[in-house]
């Protein structure tokens, strides 16, 4: 007598692949977006991102001085990263990394 356990076919098996697959490319194209928003504002700073579940991490160098930004993925994925450069100037945060101490974390 045969099981009745399901099969699985490779086209389904490649289907959750490609979906895997697709949110890690779309999170780097985000990741992508937010560094270059970045370094628009701040060209002679370093930028570094690092992709995360809750959203990127933006570390900027610059002067001797190193600070953090946590972008949520909500403000990079829904306009390619126009409300990311509002909440980057509503936030202050260009005047508030240029007067900014070693060791300062701000979140938008």
């Amino acid at each position: 007598m045969r099981s009745a356990a399901p099969r699985h076919s490779p086209l389904h098996s490649n289907a959750f692949g490609l979906l895997g697959d697709g949110l890690a490319a779309e999170r780097q194209d985000c990741t992508s977006t937010v560094r270059y928003v970045f370094e628009l504002i701040w060209p002679q700073a370093c930028v570094e991102c690092h992709a995360c579940d809750e959203g990127c991490r933006v570390d900027v160098c610059q002067g001797g001085l190193r600070h953090a930004v946590q972008v949520p993925w909500a403000l990079v994925e829904f306009d390619q990263g126009l409300l990311l450069v509002r909440a980057v100037y509503r936030a202050g945060l260009p005047v508030a990394l240029q007067r900014a101490g070693a060791g300062l974390s701000l979140s938008l």
